[in-house]
């Protein structure tokens, strides 16, 4: 996997920076091949580096219209800002610290057409060998003719011709200027050995708070001032892939943390808290900057392009003697025996609460003050944890909510990945996905709880385990819901989750995943209705009419075009679900049958649109006669997902997805008031408004 990673990283630095080698041979521009890494002469006229939509988009010169480069990208329409200086800033210990640079840059020439003709027998085959070099399996090698502009030839000799005359070339040098002393003025000074390459150093006295005394800052820019040659070869006078590296034989200082210990904001002071012991070394200007050392004390910074940074896997803290698995859970005789059971955990988090208040009086007044606030809320959050677990004995109905829920997550977790669970192997829950929901069960339970004015942030990485702590909390509210509502008026029914989404596409990903929960909850209900009601767990999705239909009409019609020819992949599906959440078996007009079924070998009826009470409503059925939700086994009611917005204000899923474009038309979408309980009845179908 590292190995991968660092390929990826290697790829993008050459693709985009370059070079592959350090001789290298291109069929175009080198500001046209690469997009960023270069710097071009101050001269430079602002319609020329700012060009809006033409080809020349990334011409260094005003002719360069002239010259035909063969496979040029299309214009983007965007102008393009080419910068003519980069630079670094640093702390030095004292203006009389020394301070040296190094320079160093690719230079390209345009070859001429003697050269080109030599250099073709090399860098003539195409695609990934004609950027880089070497020979090529695909076509043996040829003697092209020298281009010559006044060769006069005549049709399909001509034509000919022209396909064999090699392209423009440009080569390669590497150029290296120092190390060499930086004079600490505010002269212009040359880079030796490079010229139109300068040195702007701006040097003053540091004023931040929490730097010593007789600390500088150093502000050293790199500035190609070399004369603009318009035309075809106006690139010889950029440089490309520049770096500058500054080396300070006494050290840098790092600027440690944000030295925002004294702010009145909350978060500047945590984010000091947390970075104390992170020092930044320097700062890039039209560029990004990185420490060439690791440890206490840095001598060389440099310029990067890239900028990269490694961002560690975090993994969930264990205590082995809590029971993580979800069904070993559900098993538990009562709330008594899981109290005892996730003790440990609790006694854990009180002795890493009291080992960070010791570490707290180590440091500064203001950051001792941050981190005692730190811990003050993770000792709250111990105690709704504790009151969790004691809300669960105290609570039979929030007992078996609990259970339930932890069987709901486990079938859910084999069905996401059938065959992984055998044997003893069983699904589980991370120590932190155990902790957040016992930590929330109080606010849920109590809609009077002082916890409901807040919001709980699980924050984790990708990959980190978020969408499993939020569908078991989800999961807990839908059945203490349905367990507390079954023998009321309502039953229970209507909106219990809202889950909301800013990027259409992890909606689109969570509906999936959520999905399987539901009809894992649903399979529960089925086993036993008098306790969890008569009405169907549902999820919704409720989002744009570019994703779904908005009215039953619109459905109607998606469902006609799919029918009339499903081969045909530019006619979308009636959802944005293409698979069963259940059993994985595709959402197909056309599937055919397996096993026993009605209609064997007939087309499968995965969509269909009914009249239920009156009304219309959209239903899919899986394909597979294996499924539980499929039309032979679910009373004819299928997957339990709505996508049609008439539909969602009827029958009211219990797990809702919606995205923020969505909520930003609640002024203007009267039904959507049925969402939050604005509802005048119902019957057996839905409800009215």
């Amino acid at each position: 996997m590292l190995a991968i990673r660092e390929h990826l990283v290697h790829a993008l630095r050459y693709d985009l920076i370059g070079p592959m080698r350090p001789d290298e041979i291109l069929e175009q521009r080198p500001s046209r091949w690469y997009l960023a890494g270069f710097l071009v002469p101050t001269g430079t006229p602002p319609e020329v580096v700012a060009d809006a939509t033409n080809e020349e988009e990334r011409d260094l010169g005003p002719d360069a219209a002239a010259e035909d480069d063969r496979g040029d990208p299309a214009s983007t329409g965007r102008k393009a800002w080419f910068p003519s200086s980069f630079g670094l800033s640093v702390l030095l210990p004292s203006e009389e610290s020394p301070l040296f640079a190094t320079v160093r840059w690719g230079q390209y020439r345009r070859l001429t057409p003697i050269e080109i003709a030599d250099a073709w027998q090399k860098f003539r085959p195409t695609g990934y060998q004609r950027r880089y070099g070497g020979s090529s399996p695909e076509r043996p090698a040829e003697e092209p003719p020298v281009a010559d502009p006044e060769a006069a030839t005549e049709g399909d000799d001509a034509e000919e011709e022209k396909s064999r005359t090699p392209p423009p070339l440009w080569a390669r040098s590497d150029h290296q200027s120092g190390p060499f002393v930086v004079q600490l003025t505010d002269k212009p000074q040359p880079v030796p050995g490079a010229p139109g390459l300068s040195l702007k150093v701006e040097p003053r006295a540091a004023q931040s708070p929490g730097l010593g005394p007789g600390i500088h800052i150093v502000s050293v820019f790199l500035v190609n001032e070399r004369d603009l040659v318009p035309g075809p070869t106006a690139d010889t006078q950029a440089i490309f892939q520049v770096e500058l590296e500054l080396h300070a034989p006494e050290g840098f200082v790092a600027r440690t943390s944000f030295h925002q210990q004294d702010s009145k904001e909350w978060e500047p002071r945590r984010a000091d808290l947390q970075y104390r012991d992170h020092g930044e070394w320097a700062v890039g200007h039209g560029v990004s900057a990185t420490p060439l050392e690791e440890g206490k004390q840095v001598y060389r910074v440099a310029t990067t392009w890239l900028p990269q940074a490694k961002v560690y896997r975090m993994k969930a803290g264990e205590v082995g003697a809590v029971p993580l698995q979800m069904e070993r859970l559900a098993a538990l005789p009562d709330a008594a025996a899981l109290r005892a059971a996730v003790q440990p955990m609790l006694q854990e988090y009180l002795k890493w609460i009291a080992k960070n208040r010791l570490v707290a009086q180590s440091l500064d007044e203001n950051r001792a003050e941050a981190a005692g606030l730190l811990m003050d809320e993770a000792e709250s959050a111990r105690l709704h944890i504790a009151e969790g677990l004691a809300l669960l004995e105290q609570d039979p109905l929030c007992w078996e909510a609990f259970r339930l829920c932890n069987l709901a997550m486990a079938q859910t977790a084999r069905q996401a990945r059938p065959g992984y669970y055998e044997g003893e192997k069983s699904p589980e829950w991370r120590l932190f996905q155990l902790a957040f929901l016992l930590l929330n069960i109080p606010s849920m339970a109590d809609p009077q709880h002082p916890l409901r004015s807040q919001v709980e942030l699980l924050f984790f990485p990708t990959g980190g385990g978020k969408t499993e702590a939020y569908l078991g909390v989800a999961a807990f509210a839908m059945i203490l819901r349905r367990l507390r509502g079954v023998h009321e008026a309502h039953e229970g029914a209507g909106v219990a989750v809202l889950l909301r989404y800013t990027l259409r596409m992890l909606t689109l990903d969570q509906l999936g995943r959520a999905a399987t929960l539901i009809c894992a909850l649903e399979l529960l209900r089925r086993q036993d209705p008098t306790r969890l009601g008569q009405r169907r767990f549902q999820i919704g999705l409720w989002v744009g009419s570019s994703a779904t239909p908005n009215r039953m009409e619109d459905a109607e019609q998606q469902l006609s075009a799919y029918r009339a020819n499903p081969d045909d992949r530019r006619k979308a599906l009636p959802m944005p679900v293409s698979l069963c959440p259940w059993c994985q078996a595709p959402f197909e007009q056309r599937q055919q049958q397996r096993g026993r079924s009605r209609n064997a070998g007939m087309p499968a009826p995965t969509f269909a649109i009914r009249l239920e009470g009156g009304e219309k409503v959209l239903r899919v059925g899986c394909i597979s006669d294996d499924c539980p939700f499929h039309f032979d086994n679910s009373d004819d009611l299928g997957v339990p997902i709505v996508v049609v917005d008439q539909q969602v204000y009827r029958e009211l899923p219990a797990f809702l997805i919606a995205t923020v474009d969505k909520f930003a038309g609640l002024p203007r979408m009267g039904q959507a008031g049925m969402l939050f309980g604005r509802v005048r009845g119902k019957n057996a179908t839905g409800f009215a408004m």
